[in-house]
């Protein structure tokens, strides 16, 4: 069998050789070497590998004297392969010639000129098995059954890679159970069982099977299947430590993939640092890596490999910018904003102006944020939401409500229904601000009526209205919505309990705003604080309402004077009001 590497061809060339040098230097008076004695005759399959020799050598002399001219570079290829059909290195150079130069055709190619000699070569099971696939990928289903199932059967169940095809032979034919019996008598232990490309192909087949759409199976099927794919799934990750990483990249990447479409991150990571601690360094396993570690929020170790690729190419702005998205995920402000600045002198990318103008908005500086807002994308509402908001947080409530007047065509125009709501939110929360009750009414009214079951934009209504102590009952209503879409929000919680305190209902008030305490945890909110004050007040219970109250004071609130009046009318009051009790 040819290879480059073939002690047999090395024989074959020094018996050429020296046949050559005694054809050249005949016996004569001048004492030069005579007819050699040894037999230095060819037998068939020597013959055979020198023709394979040959023809393999005029076509890669041909390649390399950039002949370009790629058919009979090819034919010689051919017919290196005819005289040894058991060179997987010639059948390779073959498809490496047709796929390079004629892709779409190289399935009919293989089917045209190598299909014969595989049925004249059972036993080259290579061949065997690329005349399959090539009817694989044009849906000759029927033909790479034939094909796969005239192999020896102890070769066959021996090979992972028959098993695969054969099974997606099978499915392409819409045998489903009979591919599932294959793998089943394939992956026994005394077979296939533990080995990793087998495993691989049964997890692909069943995720396939149960995810695709294409095969309509009963529900218990559908769950048999899906545990058969976690199975052999477990067993291929367990299986890559025995198995050759470089040789089954392909493989293992692809089952990487398999296991973060079932989202099964953590098995994927799993995989990944196995691959990734074999050969030289590959930045598409590393970016993967990454983003697996960020999809389990494991940012610390998703930090280390951004950073490593940035070294490896610190001129390309996306690692910076996704260290800069680590480090927002680890409230890191700082470090977020240098590395946003660094992608941002690479490229000046505006998508860039608005994550740095959004960090220094963070980090209490509005005036750097206008700056850098000034530079966002144009076209995009949000950059107006955004500058409207540095505006109010620099007090300019009538420049915030004039910079999203201005971009109300741009609203009107997005198709994204999100996208407006957030606009009207946006516009309602200024003229909020402003104190305009009608406008910041009529403009939430607009919201809702793109999506009435809109969450924040039922609480926010909903929240104002109780506030103003109007319309309770539909304030009620839409806050009740609002904690329906999202009964674990605190701010929807204290919403609902403020609602009900301004109804008289306060023991039910209590309730709410002590599940919104709990929501809250170590990140206390002045107003929910302040609420609680005021509800337990109601309730008489003034030892509550003073421990609230203080908390809320505490925190520091715009309102922290009208909370201090509260706490010294406890002080000061000789009788308390008895509340109201339902």
């Amino acid at each position: 069998m040819f290879t480059m590497s073939n002690r047999n061809t090395t024989l074959i060339l020094l018996r050429l050789f020296v046949f050559g040098f005694a054809l050249q230097h005949p016996a004569g008076n001048a004492g030069l070497p005579g007819p050699p004695t040894a037999d230095l005759s060819l037998d068939a399959a020597e013959r055979a590998q020198v023709e394979a020799l040959t023809n393999y050598a005029l076509g890669a002399y041909a390649e390399f004297e950039d002949h370009y001219d790629w058919e009979p570079i090819s034919e010689r290829y051919l017919a290196a392969l005819r005289h040894d059909p058991h060179s997987e290195y010639l059948l390779d150079e073959v498809l490496r010639v047709w796929e390079t130069t004629r892709y779409e055709l190289a399935p009919e190619l293989v089917i045209e000129h190598i299909a014969s000699l595989a049925a004249a070569n059972p036993n080259a099971i290579r061949l065997q098995l690329v005349v399959a696939d090539a009817y694989l990928r044009r849906d000759r289903h029927n033909d790479a059954e034939r094909v796969l199932t005239a192999i020896d059967k102890r070769t066959r169940w021996s090979n992972p890679a028959i098993i695969r095809d054969l099974a997606r032979a099978l499915l392409g034919r819409g045998k489903i159970h009979k591919a599932h019996r294959l793998f089943q008598k394939a992956l026994a232990p005394s077979r296939l069982g533990g080995v990793f490309s087998a495993e691989y192909a049964a997890a692909l087949f069943y995720h396939t099977v149960t995810t695709s759409g294409e095969y309509s199976l009963p529900a218990r099927d559908q769950a048999r299947y899906e545990a058969q794919g976690r199975h052999h799934a477990m067993n291929a990750v367990a299986a890559i430590s025995a198995t050759s990483p470089e040789i089954h990249y392909d493989e293992i990447m692809g089952l990487a993939g398999l296991l973060l479409t079932s989202n099964d991150v953590a098995r994927a990571i799993d995989v990944l640092e196995q691959v990734r601690t074999v050969g030289s360094e590959n930045t598409e396993i590393d970016k993967v890596l990454a983003e697996c570690y960020e999809a389990a929020e494991r940012f610390e170790p998703a930090l280390e490999i951004w950073n490593e690729l940035s070294r490896r190419n610190p001129y390309d702005p996306l690692y910076h910018v996704r260290i800069g998205g680590s480090y927002r995920q680890l409230e890191r402000w700082d470090d977020a904003l240098l590395a946003y600045h660094t992608a941002y002198q690479i490229n000046g990318n505006p998508n860039l102006a608005f994550e740095i103008a959004s960090l220094y908005l963070r980090l209490d500086q509005p005036e750097k944020a206008l700056t850098f807002a000034g530079n966002a994308p144009a076209h995009l509402i949000h950059t107006y939401m955004l500058l409207s908001y540095i505006y109010r947080e620099m007090g300019q409530l009538a420049t915030a409500r004039n910079v999203l007047l201005k971009a109300g065509d741009i609203a009107a125009g997005s198709q994204d229904p999100d996208i407006r709501i957030d606009y009207y939110l946006s516009l309602a929360t200024v003229y909020h601000l402003e104190e305009n009750r009608e406008q910041t009414v009529v403009v939430l009214e607009k919201a809702l009526a793109l999506d009435p079951m809109h969450s924040e934009a039922n609480n926010f209504l909903g929240y104002y209205l109780a506030d103003e102590n109007i319309s309770l009952e539909r304030a009620e209503s839409l806050i009740r919505i609002a904690v329906a879409g999202s009964p674990d929000n605190p701010a929807y919680l204290d919403s609902l309990a403020w609602v009900l305190y301004r109804r008289g209902r306060y023991s039910q008030a209590a309730a709410q705003i002590l599940t919104a305490i709990d929501l809250i945890g170590n990140a206390p909110d002045s107003v929910i604080l302040d609420h609680a004050g005021d509800i337990f007040n109601a309730l008489g219970d003034t030892a509550k309402a003073r421990h609230y109250w203080q908390r809320a004071v505490e925190l520091g609130p715009d309102d922290i004077g009208e909370i201090h009046k509260k706490i010294r009318k406890l002080d000061t009051s000789d009788t308390l009001p008895a509340g109201r009790w339902e």
